[in-house]
């Protein structure tokens, strides 16, 4: 039937219709949101994706790991913290580095935080879900110490030169101290200020002095054979830390004919006219970046396996020059 707005009967069906859909939709909404905290806090996945590296079987209701995925964020963890930067890391595994930043640092430990809203129905729950991590918290806490690190250091294009430049830090809060050279030429190291945490320790260090001292140690432990030798052996890579590079160097090869193959596909492609040439710019780039990287990667890697320290060599030759038989 057709209702005029202008009767009061028909205003007053309009107006409960729409009442008895907005309790409906309402009721229902609240019913789904509580069921998926519900579930939540069972341990079962009710929002979005599976964290990375993670899956879930909906038969036996258990957690795992993808295997593939989790050699790939081990492996990033191993090159951050040896010093590689987080970009080049992320094309060399096909990745965005935005997403392996998080995963490395909030998403690798056994907890998956859900967060459910609904304003309507005034739910703002958190849930901690339990799920198998990727890192053992030893690597985790190295990340972030890392993260912390690199905030405090490596920046920019120093103006005076320093022997210690950027390798001083306070014993109390763990900041990097700031090189300084005053108008009369005198250098020191010092907290910066208006830093977010302040240090309750305020004196300068004098640059001359400390660089002294640690020039006399350098000189003491080259002068001493034993040192040299325990120096030597710390170097010196283990066999298992050899394996990880000969393992990473078969992946990286993988990784590499992989790509090549893609680009292939892509190439023959362009030669049936499926594609465009905008569309051909935008698609080769990111492979061309990723063959790069691996290239680099590999290029690292591979004098590291062909050239490894003999500790028994070493001894005889620092033991050859500290007695005057060497040149």
């Amino acid at each position: 039937m057709e209702y005029d707005l202008f009767n009061p009967e028909h205003a007053f069906i309009l107006g409960m219709s729409a009442e008895i859909g907005e309790f409906q939709t309402r009721t229902q909404s609240l019913k789904s949101i509580t069921n998926r905290i519900n579930r939540a806090k069972r341990n079962i996945p009710t929002s979005g994706k599976l964290p990375f590296g993670r899956t879930f079987d909906k038969e036996t209701g258990e957690w795992g790991l993808d295997p593939k995925k989790h050699k790939k964020i081990q492996r990033a963890a191993e090159q951050y913290l040896s010093g590689e930067s987080i970009v080049n890391i992320a094309k060399i595994l096909g990745m965005n580095f935005t997403n392996l930043w998080k995963i490395l640092n909030h998403r690798s430990g056994t907890e998956w935080v859900c967060r459910f809203r609904n304003k309507s129905a005034n739910v703002d729950e958190t849930v901690n879900i339990q799920i198998p991590r990727l890192l053992d918290e030893e690597t985790i806490r190295a990340i972030k110490e890392q993260a912390a690190a690199n905030k405090t250091y490596e920046r920019g294009v120093i103006k005076h030169k320093y022997l210690l430049s950027r390798l001083v830090f306070c014993k109390h809060c763990g900041y990097a101290l700031m090189a300084q050279t005053n108008h009369n030429g005198k250098q020191y190291f010092r907290h910066p200020r208006h830093r977010k945490n302040e240090c309750t320790v305020k004196n300068w260090v004098p640059s001359e002095p400390l660089g002294k001292a640690v020039l006399l140690q350098i000189f003491q432990m080259f002068g001493d054979v034993k040192r040299i030798e325990k120096a030597i052996q710390k170097a010196t890579p283990d066999l298992s830390k050899i394996e990880k590079l000969r393992n990473e160097l078969s992946d990286l090869k993988e990784m590499q004919g992989q790509t090549i193959q893609q680009r292939e596909r892509l190439i023959k492609k362009v030669a049936n006219g499926v594609l465009t040439e905008e569309e051909v710019t935008s698609q080769m780039q990111p492979i061309r970046d990723r063959l790069t990287e691996i290239q680099d990667r590999m290029d690292g890697i591979e004098p590291q396996l062909e050239n490894q320290p003999d500790p028994n060599q070493s001894k005889s030759y620092f033991q050859g020059h500290m007695n005057g038989n060497g040149k």
